[in-house]
């Protein structure tokens, strides 16, 4: 059990160089919207410095979505519910297909998302899920789950928290816990003490209690949410999990035979509570941080890779600013913790392979030296139960990074 983590580990360097960076296709039904929508000559508000793949996606979807946003008020105004649900509805389409463009998708949606928001989109939003109209409130919600990047994380912290709130205390409405659970995923990464409010204002409750369900996507959002949460929060936060039982919580989800998704951000969720000395020992007890190293060990990073690609919700994989999380993991103490921050990285290394985000892959490089010194520590120590030596590995995919972390290091 010890080793285990350490075996592992020494398959890195081998995955670091194997990943495919073959361009994925556009689906045939984006290409085509987009096309169709090329036609528009509106003025071109993006942000300076995109490159011109970007801006060529943006200038033919753009007025579409000025289009639905400006429908969006007027029937919002005139109380025709029928029309305010179809410019939800193109507004979401729109969206939705700009976040499963390969290689510029994330920051094509980005731009929409903070566009809507410029737009007066996300103020209206929010004054949509106070509405008596269930079918607006589920569409909205919907909605607000598929936009909620950075800054608009930052303008919901600010002006709609409550609402949000209020949304989690409708705990029996299945359709709505399904967008209510994703908006919570994201939001439980803005900061420590939005999650923090969150947690006190009893999100932090409803999540636990949607994982007694059986819906997937919901379990899957609960998963991740609980993942940010313990990445994001904070030992405060994290803290306040332990006391909500949230570890033993995490166990079902964590066992999942249905999903690997599910269980991958269970067993990360308390690999980070268990890397917080503070709380460690209570961690250990719910029984579910034994779960990670034999989970993680049966799963194969590029395939892994593949199935992140495969759901729409994760296909873009994480920023750098994410990632620069990981770091407590590969520094700490937990081998599971390493483990499955090692793993992730090899995954988010391949994905990033695929998209050619060169940006992110220099984050990843350094991250990976971590990886690469605990190896070297490990050999250092003794310790030579590697299927296959890391040096020798690492000195055939990647010399100077090889030359530099396992100099002195016999091979």
């Amino acid at each position: 059990m010890f080793l285990s983590p350490v075996v592992y580990l020494s398959k890195i360097c081998r995955y670091f160089s194997m990943f495919s960076t073959d361009r994925l296709t556009v689906p045939e039904y984006v290409s085509n919207r987009l096309h169709n929508r090329r036609t528009g000559s509106g003025p071109r508000a993006v942000s300076p410095g995109i490159s011109a793949d970007v801006r060529a996606v943006l200038d033919g979807s753009l007025p579409a979505l000025r289009s639905a946003i400006k429908t969006l008020k007027s029937s919002k105004d005139t109380g025709d519910v029928e029309e305010t649900r179809r410019a939800i509805a193109e507004t979401f389409q729109l969206v939705e297909e700009a976040w499963v463009l390969p290689t510029v998708g994330r920051r094509v949606a980005e731009e929409m998302c903070n566009r809507i928001r410029l737009d007066g989109g996300l103020e209206l939003l929010l004054q949509l899920l106070q509405t008596p109209a269930v079918g607006i409130t589920y569409e909205s919600a919907k909605l607000l789950e598929q936009i909620l990047v950075s800054e608009n994380r930052d303008y919901v912290a600010r002006m709609g928290l409550g609402v949000i709130l209020n949304l989690t205390r409708e705990q029996d409405d299945a359709q709505l816990a399904r967008s209510v659970s994703g908006i919570l995923e994201h939001m439980f990464k803005h900061t420590e003490e939005t999650s923090a409010q969150l947690i006190t204002n009893g999100a932090l409750d409803t999540l636990l209690y949607w994982c007694r369900g059986t819906d997937p996507t919901v379990l899957r959002h609960c998963a991740v949410a609980l993942a940010n949460c313990a990445m994001y929060g904070g030992h405060r936060c994290q803290r306040l999990m332990i006391e909500k039982q949230a570890a033993e919580w995490l166990f079902p989800l964590a066992f999942s035979k249905e999903d690997e998704l599910i269980r991958f951000h269970a067993c990360l969720a308390v690999a980070v509570l268990a890397a917080n000395r503070e709380i460690e020992k209570e961690v250990v007890k719910s029984g579910t941080l034994e779960l990670v190293e034999p989970f993680i060990a049966s799963l194969d990073p590029e395939e892994f890779a593949r199935n992140l690609l495969d759901s729409a919700d994760s296909m873009q994989g994480r920023t750098a600013a994410d990632l620069q999380h990981l770091l407590p993991l590969l520094d700490g103490t937990c081998l599971e913790g390493k483990c499955i921050a090692a793993f992730y990285l090899c995954v988010e290394t391949s994905i990033k392979s695929r998209q050619r985000n060169t940006k992110v892959r220099q984050t990843l490089y350094l991250l990976l030296s971590h990886i690469f010194a605990c190896v070297r520590r490990v050999l250092r120590q003794g310790f030579q139960v590697f299927t296959t030596n890391p040096a020798q590995l690492l000195l055939k995919t990647s010399p100077k990074l090889a030359q530099s972390r396992f100099e002195g290091v016999p091979r």
